[in-house]
Formats: C-alpha cells, sequence, structure tokens
C-alpha cells in the first residue's frame, strides 16, 4: 500500500512536472528539430501528466476546503518554486 501523499508532496510533485515541462519547451523554442527535448517532453507528459493533474486536485482541494492559513502556505510554495523571477515563461503546445 502507497503511502498518504502530503502537501509538501503534491507542491513538488507540480514543481517539478512544470519545471520539467518549462525547461523542455525551452529547448523546443531554442531548437524546434530538437529531437531528444521532443521525445523526452512526451515521455514526461505520458509518464508525469496524471500524477501532477492528482496532485493540482489534492492542492486545490486543500486550498478550497480547509482553514485559510494552511491554503495560502501551500499557494506560497508553489509561488515560489514555479514563479521565480528567473523562471521564464514559455509558451509550448505540446499535445
Amino acid at each position: 500500500m502507497r503511502p498518504e501523499m502530503t502537501a509538501q508532496d503534491d507542491v513538488n510533485t507540480l514543481c517539478d512536472f512544470a519545471i520539467q515541462v518549462r525547461t523542455l519547451c525551452a529547448q523546443l523554442v531554442d531548437n524546434p528539430f530538437n529531437t531528444p527535448a521532443a521525445e523526452e517532453l512526451l515521455d514526461v507528459l505520458i509518464d508525469d501528466a496524471a500524477a501532477a493533474d492528482l496532485a493540482l486536485a489534492r492542492v486545490l482541494r486543500t486550498v478550497i476546503c480547509k482553514p485559510a492559513s494552511s491554503g495560502t502556505h501551500i499557494l506560497r510554495a508553489i509561488a515560489q518554486c514555479c514563479c521565480t523571477p528567473k523562471a521564464t515563461p514559455v509558451v509550448c503546445a505540446a499535445a
């Protein structure tokens, strides 16, 4: 039986997924013919997207249903790892 995921586990899952997708999309923007980056992006989307979706659902449920203090620290944690000033927004249509 798998151990229960904590809010921090979910935040880590979301951040790792977002960072991987952002990095690979940036590589493809720089070079649309970068086959290894394209293959890795597809692997990430196929292998990790479902777990990221479940983590996002749990985070949103926590933010919406728990006391405000719980939701605030979770949203801050996501913002700190996914929305840092050095993170360059990249538009990537990969599906």
